[in-house]
């Protein structure tokens, strides 16, 4: 996703986490990538301040964690911005793929026309043999 901060686009990839950078959150804050995770909806600044951390070092920005000092209510909106718009995104590349694709269930309820046939099949029924046909056979 795109994170638009200070002036600038950052790519940003939550699931690019390596094992060295889980390793800072660890060492740093004594939080599990599940904590961190929880964290960014709690809005935790602990973990706030190691995403916008993570966000610079998957952009090239290489500093320790301890130099970063982003105003971190602007970096949690702007955080939030983003994963609203990648969630809209999700949903119209849904839509679109419900309106490409005739066989998928759609949005509307709208009944499908009656079918001119019958609905219970009459040639698989069983018929009974005529008597005198069943009293010539034998």
């Amino acid at each position: 996703m795109k994170i638009s901060f200070e002036g600038r686009e950052w790519e940003f990839d939550e699931s690019l986490i390596d094992v060295k950078q889980a390793t800072v959150l660890w060492l740093t804050y004594k939080m599990t990538l599940s904590e961190w995770s929880a964290g960014t909806v709690e809005l935790d600044q602990r973990a706030l301040h190691f995403t916008y951390w993570l966000m610079l070092q998957q952009n090239g920005v290489v500093e320790p964690i301890a130099d970063c000092n982003p105003l971190l209510v602007k970096f949690a909106e702007a955080y939030a911005g983003s994963l609203t718009a990648l969630a809209a995104e999700a949903e119209a590349a849904k839509a679109a793929e419900a309106e490409a694709d005739p066989t998928l269930p759609g949005p509307s309820l709208t009944p499908s026309p009656v079918s001119p046939q019958s609905a219970t099949p009459t040639t698989t029924t069983r018929q009974h043999r005529d008597p005198q046909e069943a009293a010539t056979a034998s």
